[in-house]
């Protein structure tokens, strides 16, 4: 009985974990009066360095979507603007 106990809490801990390490699909916005191109969803700033790096920006932080949602975007700042 205790090795059932043991795979079930294993396998709900996977379940768990596993969505959240998932990135989501590279969203560009193009708006030109804005520093930040806003990629894919974050938890922390270190999620935002691969979707940053992808476009060619080493500097992202990980902000308050502008768009109402209430969730964390990158914000990849735009040297070039």
């Amino acid at each position: 009985m205790d090795s059932l106990k043991f795979l079930f809490v294993t396998l709900l801990i996977m379940f768990l974990l596993v969505p959240s390490q998932a990135t989501g699909d590279i969203e560009i916005n193009y708006d030109t009066s804005s520093d930040c191109v806003f990629t894919s969803n974050c938890k922390t700033r270190l999620d935002c360095a691969g979707p940053c790096r992808k476009l060619g920006i080493l500097v992202g932080l990980c902000v308050p979507d502008p768009h109402p949602g209430g969730k964390l975007v990158c914000c990849c700042f735009n040297a070039k603007n």
